[in-house]
């Protein structure tokens, strides 16, 4: 199992809507037969040598909204917009 620092925060609009990123990916259960898993997540991100967490959450936070397209969770449903 390969591990890995990474430091992952919770983001609530006044709304207290939570920021969740819709992510899908590929997966290999089947040398013959390719899928893909679709999951929500946290912003957040893997820790850099020489970074802190605080640094790592702070990066992060800035970079992941202006690359991807946010989907807000309020209580435990989910809706879209943020």
């Amino acid at each position: 199992m390969i591990t890995r620092r990474s430091a992952r925060l919770v983001v609530l609009s006044p709304a207290r809507r939570v920021l969740l990123f819709d992510t899908e990916v590929l997966t290999v259960e089947d040398p013959l037969r390719l899928g893909t898993t679709r999951f929500l997540n946290t912003p957040g991100g893997g820790v850099e040598t020489g970074e802190t967490w605080e640094q790592t959450a702070r990066r992060e936070l800035r970079r992941r909204p202006a690359s991807s397209t946010p989907r807000s969770a309020p209580g435990s449903g989910r809706a879209t917009g943020w």
